[in-house]
């Protein structure tokens, strides 16, 4: 019915185009394809398109002017075509120009038959009546369209001059044929395909069709890539290039590549002429993940840690790349910050192509960062950034994954992916994921590589490394100075009495007077073979090397991330409860459950004793770090 009705429509909306002038008809084909920018820029594929392939090049303005200008084109282009039959030998000879026409001749005169690659660029469908009216007709090689009536019409006039078509169903028998014969045969090579050969384009690995660089091995055709340049409303020149050097079976990939050098060349000296609007990379192996970070070290660790596990996939599947993207996210002032999420149900269906509305919440530098940053994932952990998260990933059409519970009024399903530690009480769901633990970058590669440089640094001996974490106070929890001081008394007694090696360090969030505390008993220990004051002289990744090279960890109670992290290492952890105030009851739940899990303890102060130092981990029971890991990644491969 649909197809029915649109091609009469189409059928009296061609004769109109006939009948007036060319320029005017031109005129209203441009028309037409702006009218179709502003209509689609909520789900502008072009736009997503010029986006990832020019990020750090061209300005978001420039990008939007490219993509409407190349809908402009198009429309430009559907009007020529509609007019074909108007049109003769003296027409073409007086508006498609071919200076180098003199190459399609000396590649005939080989009598293997030509190819043409004539991409999606300019006016495509001119060049195949045009080489018509050079005496060198063309078989084009098609694909068929899901509208029947509305193809066949479009498919006639393509021929009117007497161009041939091959059907896909047939294509390469008669791709074949027809060069043995000493035919001319022209294909798109540009378009979406699930099968191929990798390129790289635009800086993206994809699949590209390598069919025609086998055939014309086999056949010793030769390959003339040909573009079709608009150089004003009515006027077009013809570019036929060089042919393409074609080389043994083994070098198939590299001849492919090169003429996808040749195309983004051209593309990128004339963006606007070429079809945007366009899957052309929805096979992309390039992925570009976005990290939002509120400043807040845990949740970056978090995130850079789901990252890591993403870019693990390449193990699995080595043709793939990542590159990640770390936005520090910085509101004007923490009131835009909740004018963002009153104004999220507004903005969010419209807000592809209007990044720009951002600039109204963000400080500029953050601004400046992040729109024309383009994403396939979003990372996310804290609930300031969960309105950001969702308006970024509409704008680039990404994978969004937040590492918390969603809080109200977000609901789980506006998001793939939820990493959410069962002490958050998470809701359930097939997008959602249950850790023991919050997700961190503790590995035993980086664990092994910084306990090495540790080692070195300080000199350790072989003896027992016991190592203490402690860290700061947050808005309900305070740090008593009393309770701290005991603890570390008793931390060194335990040392003395098992002959162990200390380390300290403190964190950001540590008091001036716990900092004083940690020199006074520890500066001057013997067995105290560091102290890091990290507000003073921080050592880089000097967590990761203390978990290396310890048998026991201990870690005060404020902050998840520090825990988890030393729950990952595999040591002994120790949970120093040395505060006042309430700690929130969803960390009490985490605490009970490593305990539960047999992977940490809690003690209090007058509880530290040599006793600490034994492992309480069990042999042989499933590592829940591990298997949360294992989880994430295999979710994480069904979102790829």
């Amino acid at each position: 019915m649909l197809d029915t009705l649109g091609y009469f429509l189409l059928r009296g909306f061609a004769a109109f185009m006939r009948v007036l002038p060319l320029d005017a008809a031109l005129a209203c084909g441009a028309w037409i394809g702006r009218a179709a920018y502003y209509c689609r820029t909520g789900k502008s594929i072009g736009y997503l398109n010029l986006k990832a392939a020019f990020q750090g090049e061209k300005t978001l303005p420039e990008i939007k002017r490219i993509a409407r200008e190349s809908l402009e084109n198009l429309g430009r282009s559907a009007v020529e075509i509609l007019r074909l039959p108007l049109t003769d030998k003296a027409y073409f000879e007086n508006y498609i120009k071919i200076p180098e026409a003199s190459r399609v001749f000396e590649a005939l005169e080989k009598k293997r038959g030509l190819i043409y690659l004539s991409p999606h660029f300019g006016n495509w469908e001119l060049l195949h009546a045009r080489t018509v009216f050079l005496g060198v007709p063309s078989k084009v090689l098609v694909r068929g369209q899901k509208w029947g009536k509305i193809s066949a019409y479009f498919d006639r006039l393509r021929t009117v001059h007497g161009s041939e078509l091959i059907g896909r169903e047939s294509s390469v028998k008669e791709f074949i044929r027809a060069l043995q014969k000493g035919h001319t045969v022209a294909i798109a090579a540009d378009q979406l395909t699930r099968t191929g050969a990798t390129v790289e384009f635009f800086g993206r690995k994809t699949l590209a069709p390598a069919g025609f660089i086998e055939i014309a091995r086999r056949t010793g055709a030769p390959i003339l890539p040909i573009f079709d340049v608009r150089t004003s409303g009515s006027s077009h020149r013809v570019d036929v290039l060089p042919p393409l050097e074609v080389h043994g079976e083994d070098k198939a990939e590299d001849d492919l590549q090169h003429y996808y050098r040749i195309l983004e060349d051209y593309i990128r000296k004339y963006p606007e002429q070429w079809l945007w609007e366009h899957k052309r990379w929805k096979f992309c192996f390039t992925k570009n993940i976005l990290i939002l970070s509120d400043g807040k070290p845990g949740h970056e660790s978090q995130s850079r840690a789901v990252a890591e596990i993403l870019e693990s996939v390449k193990e699995d599947k080595p043709h793939y790349e990542f590159r990640k993207h770390v936005i520090r996210v910085e509101f004007r002032s923490p009131w835009y910050r909740y004018l963002l999420a009153a104004a999220l149900p507004i903005m969010l269906p419209f807000i592809r192509s209007r990044i720009e509305l951002l600039r109204f919440f963000l400080s500029r530098e953050c601004y400046e960062k992040l729109a024309p940053c383009y994403a396939d994932f979003v990372i996310s952990c804290g609930s300031s950034l969960i309105p950001l998260s969702l308006l970024v990933a509409k704008e680039n059409k990404a994978r969004k994954i937040l590492l918390m519970k969603p809080s109200f009024p977000f609901h789980q399903t506006k998001f793939d992916l939820i990493v959410a530690p069962r002490h958050d009480a998470p809701v359930r769901g097939k997008n959602v994921i249950y850790t023991e633990i919050t997700p961190n970058l503790v590995s035993d590669i980086t664990v092994q590589r910084e306990a090495e440089k540790l080692t070195a640094r300080v000199g350790l001996n072989g003896r027992r490394v016991v190592s203490v974490f402690i860290g700061g106070d947050t808005s309900r929890y305070s740090m008593q100075r009393e309770n701290v001081e005991q603890a570390m008394d008793r931390i060194l007694e335990a040392g003395r009495a098992s002959d162990a090696q200390i380390l300290v360090t403190t964190s950001r969030r540590t008091r001036r007077d716990i900092e004083t505390l940690v020199k006074q008993k520890f500066s001057s220990e013997k067995a105290c073979r560091l102290v890091v004051i990290a507000n003073e002289a921080n050592i880089e990744n000097v967590t990761y090397g203390m978990m290396g090279v310890s048998d026991t960890v201990f870690v005060t109670e404020d902050s998840v991330s520090m825990i988890s992290e030393a729950a990952s290492s595999g040591k002994n952890v120790v949970i120093l409860k040395v505060g006042t105030g309430q700690v929130a009851p969803k960390f009490v739940r985490f605490q009970q459950n490593l305990v539960n899990r047999h992977l940490a303890r809690i003690v209090g102060p007058q509880k530290i004793s040599v006793n600490c130092l034994a492992s309480v981990r069990v042999n042989g029971k499933p590592d829940p770090v591990e298997e949360s890991r294992r989880l994430i990644r295999e979710k994480l491969m069904e979102m790829l």
